[in-house]
């Protein structure tokens, strides 16, 4: 019993420890956010940016693909072996009408050793490694592109979050200023300096900060939420470290004009993709119209197997033969049924 109260025990400290240890996961959360940790996070967090991070890798695959595919030999090994067999006969003539039933015998155990390669089948592979090429760049620029937003949107986000705060603190001190304007009318008032009208104009405005504190109040929490999402979480309280920048409007202007519409990353991206689209056309056009040559070869090992008069029957040997080959290929679609 007492045993089994110590395991107990134990048992639920390591369950204390664990919610303690999940309570305290979000430890980052205690700090302040400055607006390159929470750029540097976004890295890390982003769904968008992965996802382009994603389709750059996949087009660097699909080079390797297109470079393996067309420009190395292809090598490929295959085995087998027949734990049961019935084997087919076939009838041989030998002196007159009747026919002598003869099994016909192959291999129960082979290994073989296939290997290919194209030595011209009408540049296709040089159409599919420039459509893969043009691929990659395309993927390569979208995901710089996709990083510069991120950092942009992040940067926008948190000093709107701030801006958010500021416009709040304002508000509240716009409350509190209306409010000790009204007890000095209220007094004034009560002294005969003013009048009930007075006292309802302060209250009116009053009652319109007071509208705008809970809008300024709303817009922290949004702004807050903004830029966790554009962080790529979930939720994040941690206080915003940092001030706003004092923009120049001259030089921003001046700088976008000066930008060349024409070369932006979106455009530089559809055109390199326009050229792999073209190369992978002309690369199916070159499948249709020329022929591919290729040179083939085989080496096989197999057991050599025997054919008994006496039994009519197959036996094995037990000794390993081999045959290979060497030679070339061309195969050409004149007709496929209109695939191509």
């Amino acid at each position: 019993m007492k045993a089994l109260k110590w395991i107990g025990t134990a048992a639920w400290l390591w369950a204390a420890g664990q919610a303690h240890a999940q309570d305290a996961a979000p430890a980052r959360v205690a700090g302040e956010l400055t607006l390159a940790a929470a750029q540097e996070e976004a890295l890390e967090h982003s769904p968008l940016y992965r996802r382009a991070q994603d389709r750059e890798r996949e087009a660097g695959w699909e080079q390797w693909e297109a470079f393996s595919r067309g420009f190395m030999p292809h090598v490929r090994v295959s085995g087998r072996h027949i734990f049961s067999v019935n084997y087919a006969s076939e009838g041989v003539n030998f002196t007159g009408p009747s026919y002598s039933p003869f099994l016909e015998n192959f291999p129960n155990t082979s290994l073989s050793l296939d290997a290919d390669f194209d030595l011209f089948d009408g540049f296709q592979n040089i159409h599919r490694l420039d459509a893969a090429n043009h691929n990659h760049e395309a993927a390569k620029i979208l995901s710089d592109w996709s990083l510069l937003q991120m950092q942009e949107n992040v940067q926008l986000k948190f000093y709107g979050a701030i801006a958010s705060r500021l416009l709040s603190d304002m508000a509240d001190q716009n409350v509190k200023t209306l409010e000790d304007h009204l007890r000095i009318v209220q007094d004034q008032l009560s002294n005969g300096q003013a009048t009930r009208y007075d006292v309802l104009r302060v209250e009116v405005q009053l009652s319109e900060a007071k509208s705008d504190q809970i809008s300024a109040h709303d817009n922290v929490v949004l702004g807050r939420e903004a830029l966790a999402q554009a962080m790529g979480l979930r939720d994040d309280d941690r206080p915003l470290k940092g001030e706003l920048p004092a923009l120049d409007s001259e030089a921003l202007l001046k700088t976008a004009t000066q930008v060349d519409i024409l070369d932006s990353p979106q455009l530089r991206a559809k055109h390199l993709q326009a050229l792999a689209a073209a190369d992978r056309s002309a690369a199916s056009s070159a499948a249709l119209w020329v022929p591919r040559i290729s040179l083939i070869g085989q080496y096989q090992a197999y057991d050599s197997q025997d054919y008994n008069i006496q039994t009519n029957g197959v036996i094995n040997t037990g000794v390993y033969q081999n045959s290979y080959f060497f030679g070339a290929s061309a195969t050409w679609d004149i007709l496929d049924g209109g695939e191509s």
